[in-house]
């Protein structure tokens, strides 16, 4: 799935992250890293486990188009 992270917060516990892409939020593992993504287009999987959406993967997303000069 694509998306822009919007926004990325610890959750209520303090033990992950709370990330919002395209309108949705996912939880996501401190050492994923994801708060490095803020602002910009990725490209992730995602499971509906335990605790609710989980982002599993990521990268930015590379196929996002490039300004014409």
């Amino acid at each position: 799935m694509k998306g822009i992270v919007s926004s990325v917060t610890n959750s209520q516990s303090g033990k992950s992250w709370r990330v919002l892409v395209g309108g949705r939020t996912y939880g996501a593992n401190f050492d994923s890293k994801l708060d490095q993504a803020l602002g910009k287009p990725i490209d992730f999987e995602w499971d509906d486990g335990k605790f609710g959406l989980w982002i599993k993967s990521w990268d930015f997303d590379r196929t996002a188009p490039t300004p014409s000069p």
